[in-house]
């Protein structure tokens, strides 16, 4: 991710700076004054569409996906928007023509990403002898489909997201029989989500209004980020009530959500402890929802988790906030016990 960054977005940011600084002073210069239709065509060209053709040339090559192309150009023309004087936006609303042209295209996009995807999510679930939740197959189903990136990725925890957040309400557990465990009842998460959801409306509200005042478009994009970040709170929820940590015949399988996933085989668990870790003294992985953490396992050595939109985090000591925590560690050393040492 760090080399995306450095690699794709760093010369995509610098390039835009330059082409919007020189934009700015074009439109504040005695030139534009002078000639106001040519340099206002000149500067809406640059700004709506040289931007995101530069941003294309800068990720075609990266593991970005081109789709996001489309939110580059929607920032682009609310920037022309903004520095381009109103009386000057002919040329923009020239461009504006291009809005349905685009909308059509994603629209389309989306709709045959999503027939592939469910095609092959439907060949993985019955290839499945017993299924192992949606986000996993439907994770295996877009890598299958799209391959090994970060299309696959961020498209497998867009649908899981949806999924959770609209049809994940069913009581279903999504781990079979036996040794499962929560992680959210005793850890003050319900009280924490009531807060941020009666934060996120609140705040989406009043934040809602007070951009109106100023832009239109600034208000309605802020109002659909925040319903995104709504979806998104309501399908983590939904994904921790059914996607409890439960043990197989090998190993555990640490599910926290949407947010992490890893397995740990039993051969490779030194010790579960029941304290605090020590913030100050050790690195570990911290897996809890809310409050803290009240249950240790150390690792002999490195393994490494799967999260969102295929980030990955790697340690040897990992901290949960377990409720049943007492019958949790003595299952666990139980079966540690008894796998035999490689």
């Amino acid at each position: 991710m760090t080399k995306v960054l450095t690699r794709s977005l760093l010369p995509f940011v610098l390039l835009a700076l330059a082409v919007i600084t020189a934009t700015w002073f074009v439109i504040n210069s005695a030139a534009f004054a002078e000639r106001p239709d040519l340099m206002s065509m000149a500067s809406t060209i640059d700004l709506t569409l040289l931007i995101p053709v530069i941003y294309f040339l800068c990720i075609r090559k990266s593991r970005i996906p081109n789709i996001t192309v489309v939110p580059v150009f929607v920032l682009s023309m609310v920037l022309a928007s903004q520095l381009i004087p109103s009386d000057y936006h002919q040329t923009l609303d020239y461009v504006k023509y291009l809005i349905p042209v685009v909308e059509l295209s994603v629209i389309s996009f989306i709709l045959f990403n999503l027939y592939k995807t469910f095609r092959a999510y439907d060949h993985e679930k019955r290839e499945q002898k017993k299924r192992q939740g949606f986000l996993e197959t439907v994770t295996e189903a877009t890598t299958k489909a799209y391959g090994q990136g970060a299309f696959a990725n961020a498209f497998a925890t867009e649908i899981s997201v949806f999924h959770y957040a609209v049809i994940g309400w069913n009581p279903q557990i999504e781990a079979p029989r036996g040794d499962r465990y929560t992680y959210h009842k005793e850890s003050g998460y319900f009280a924490f989500l009531g807060v941020v959801l009666f934060a996120l409306v609140a705040e989406t509200a009043v934040f809602h209004l007070l951009l109106m005042q100023w832009s239109n478009v600034a208000a309605w994009i802020l109002t659909a980020l925040s319903i995104y970040s709504l979806f998104f709170v309501l399908g983590d929820f939904n994904a921790i009530r059914k996607r409890p940590i439960y043990f197989t015949e090998e190993g555990i399988k640490v599910r926290i959500g949407l947010r992490w996933r890893v397995f740990i085989p039993f051969e490779e668990i030194e010790s579960v402890e029941l304290r605090i870790p020590d913030k100050e003294k050790e690195e570990f992985a911290n897996f809890i929802v809310a409050g803290e953490a009240n249950t240790v396992i150390n690792l002999k050595s490195e393994v490494t988790a799967k999260g969102l939109y295929g980030f990955k985090k790697t340690f040897t000591m990992l901290a949960l906030g377990m409720d049943n925590r007492h019958d949790f560690e003595a299952k666990l050393n139980e079966r540690i016990k008894s796998t035999p040492e490689t």
